[in-house]
């Protein structure tokens, strides 16, 4: 009888202690990358495949996604150096080369990106000319590639692609441009 009451609670606790290990495994996707903290610390990179963290919160894992992202920046208007409103959509393409960067210097990288390409197009467009921006469309694109580069590179992204898709005249600047081109009265 004794035997059997120990043979049990042997046999609970290596139960308790396989359950406690198989919760340590992860399991990081082809296009992801997991960053191991421990103890809230950055540990080390993992690559795709099963990996094993320690569990009872010792080791945390954060996913990355190492794909690269597309994304529309919305419209936004802005006033060119000539003072005239345009209204541009811009799309860019980035991915994360270093995802430890990507978790520890920014808060969200993704987010953060995003902030900065706006306010790199404001920047770069009230810089210039409409003419300039209608006609040097790829001289502004690479400078705007280039600022943008520049900020998100400490955070471990890269832009490999920054365009302006759409440049369109504001309501206020075409209403305008009309009333320029209308015959006027004499009297």
């Amino acid at each position: 009888m004794r035997m059997n009451l120990t043979l049990i609670v042997i046999a609970a606790a290596a139960a308790v202690v396989v359950l406690v290990l198989l919760s340590g495994l992860r399991i990081v996707n082809e296009y992801e990358r997991g960053i191991v903290f421990r103890l809230g610390r950055y540990e080390r990179t993992v690559r795709p495949g099963p990996r094993f963290v320690l569990p009872l919160g010792i080791e945390r894992m954060a996913r990355v996604d190492a794909r690269t992202d597309v994304t529309e920046i919305p419209l936004q208007e802005v006033t060119t150096a000539d003072h005239m409103t345009v209204r541009v959509v811009a799309s860019m393409h980035s991915q994360v080369l270093i995802p430890q960067l990507a978790l520890t210097k920014v808060a969200d990288y993704q987010d953060s990106t995003i902030q900065t390409v706006k306010t790199a197009v404001r920047s770069v467009i009230n810089r210039v000319t409409l003419h300039a921006l209608l006609t040097g469309r790829t001289f502004v694109n690479e400078t705007l590639q280039r600022i943008v580069d520049d900020e998100t590179e400490p955070w471990g992204v890269k832009v490999s692609s920054l365009e302006l898709k759409e440049v369109q005249l504001a309501e206020a600047t075409q209403r305008a441009a009309r009333l320029a081109e209308s015959p006027t009265i004499r009297e």
